[in-house]
């Protein structure tokens, strides 16, 4: 916000974007101004399967400043692309959090940047998102450092249930989403959201996803279902898009009017507002306001969204937050991903599981190491400009 503030100030043409559309949508609401996907930003078209983008070298953005928020999630394909549309003089800055979870496709660009030594860099230490007597703050900052969090029972923002097996953590996490927490914080139980490290197992997050829909969304003679490759939606579903689409079409109508385009992507949240069985169409509207119309051919892109893996957490925030997490490979269950879990919570975030396992994933910092070569790649491009030019 302060950026945006500066750039109005001095009539700086500045642009704000994400690498999901959850993440712009939170950036404009935090901006007040137009913020968008670097994708959309790009002006991107899909033709005969191909990505094309509106922007590029021959036809740089109409920019002084590009603002990238939650920038560890941009691969090296997408940010490549709006390094190209950058024109001559404009000014980049890159917004993000180091030690969370790396992007999913390809590169480590945010880290590499970082690591070349060859930008400048700040790190902000005080946090506004909680105040300061926050246990989410605290405790986030006790992981990220390898310490265990602070268990209080004054605390009102942070709670760490212990549960041992996972039929216990399913009916903890049930009985969480659908009573408890929706009197602690006012909120409906579909607002509450669910994340756990893995897909599988009794309480990972395809079963969580059918226990929490049996509770939240029930089925009733009144609401239209269709059921895609043995996974039941139906009207009222909190539903999530897995893979980019850049041909899906959709409509919004906001405050700039009634727009269209296409492109929806992985992670984009939504809830199903309609089903029509006979033609075996689905129609979702996405957090953004986007309204999208699903084939039955589009539908085995979309799961259930009442419960959602860590990573495709990346770059969304949720006013309550429960933290579902079991045995399993130390690959997955380390520090890294417990520190991002318990950073998407803005209000209220509540882990269930061993205090073996919490202990487990505090202590273990193993990162699998990505062989990007940006970092080398930069600093030989520094020593190159060096020789020309000094």
């Amino acid at each position: 916000m302060c950026v945006s503030y500066i750039c109005a100030a001095l009539d700086i043409k500045a642009e704000y974007c994400c690498p999901t559309g959850r993440a712009a949508k939170r950036l404009g609401a935090s901006t007040g101004k137009n913020a968008k996907t670097i994708h959309r930003l790009l002006g991107m078209e899909a033709r005969e399967d191909r990505l094309v983008f509106a922007y590029d070298a021959s036809n740089p953005l109409e920019a002084d400043l590009v603002v990238v928020d939650e920038a560890s999630m941009a691969d090296a394909v997408i940010f490549n692309s709006l390094l190209k549309a950058l024109r001559r003089g404009c000014r980049l800055v890159l917004v993000g959090d180091k030690d969370q979870l790396p992007s999913v496709g390809a590169g480590n660009v945010l880290a590499d940047v970082i690591k070349s030594r060859l930008f400048s860099v700040n790190e902000l230490t005080h946090i506004y998102r909680q105040s300061e007597d926050s246990y989410i703050v605290t405790n986030a900052h006790l992981i990220n450092s390898g310490k265990m969090p602070v268990i209080e029972k004054d605390s009102k923002d942070f709670f760490f249930i212990a549960r041992d097996n996972q039929e216990d953590i399913l009916n903890e996490v049930t009985g969480l989403v659908t009573t408890r927490l929706p009197k602690f914080t006012s909120l409906s139980p579909a607002e509450i959201q669910v994340l756990a490290p893995m897909k599988s197992g009794l309480a990972g997050v395809a079963n969580l996803n059918r226990t929490l829909q049996a509770k939240i969304n029930p089925f009733e003679r009144s609401k239209s279902e269709i059921n895609v490759g043995g996974v039941v939606f139906r009207t009222g579903d909190k539903v999530m898009q897995t893979v980019n689409d850049y041909n899906m079409e959709w409509e919004i109508n906001d405050s700039e009017g009634v727009r269209s385009g296409k492109g929806v992507f992985n992670g984009d949240i939504g809830y199903i507002t309609r089903i029509d069985r006979t033609e075996n169409l689905a129609e979702i509207l996405f957090d953004d306001g986007r309204r999208a119309v699903y084939t039955s051919a589009d539908m085995p892109d979309l799961t259930l969204a009442y419960a959602v893996t860590v990573h495709k957490s990346q770059g969304s925030e949720f006013d309550a937050l429960v933290v579902a997490v079991t045995n399993g490979p130390p690959t997955i269950l380390n520090r890294n991903l417990l520190y991002t879990a318990v950073t998407r919570a803005k209000k209220t975030v509540v882990l269930v599981c061993s205090k073996r396992m919490l202990g487990m994933m505090v202590k273990n910092n193993y990162i699998e190491e990505r062989a990007t070569m940006l970092k080398a790649f930069l600093k030989e491009e520094k020593q190159k400009r060096s020789a020309l030019y000094l």
